[in-house]
């Protein structure tokens, strides 16, 4: 069955021409009141940085972030896969036993 198509009034239109002139104006004002001028000179030493100790170059923080938030999505991802396989494995079991 294909759901009936709702129509969009005026009343729906002007609602949201008012949200997004409220949010629009709101964000104009975070903006202008955060008075704070990024420094993107300093960023590369985040990145990447050179050791003066090992001669060699090391990942900087946001670079080492990274690498954690990805490890950490791999084991969440083969947690999930062995959780989920064997869930699925004792499924049949259950069924066929009636439990």
């Amino acid at each position: 069955m294909i759901p009936k198509r709702v129509k969009a009034t005026p009343a729906d239109l002007i609602l949201l021409g008012g949200i997004g002139t409220v949010g629009t104006w709101l964000l104009y004002q975070a903006f202008l009141s955060a008075d704070y001028h990024w420094n993107w000179q300093a960023m590369p030493q985040y990145l990447l940085r050179f050791d003066a100790q090992s001669g060699h170059w090391v990942p900087g923080l946001i670079l080492q972030g990274l690498l954690v938030t990805l490890r950490l999505s791999v084991w969440a991802m083969l947690l999930a896969l062995v959780m989920g396989a064997s869930w699925a494995f004792c499924a049949p079991a259950a069924v066929a036993t009636g439990a």
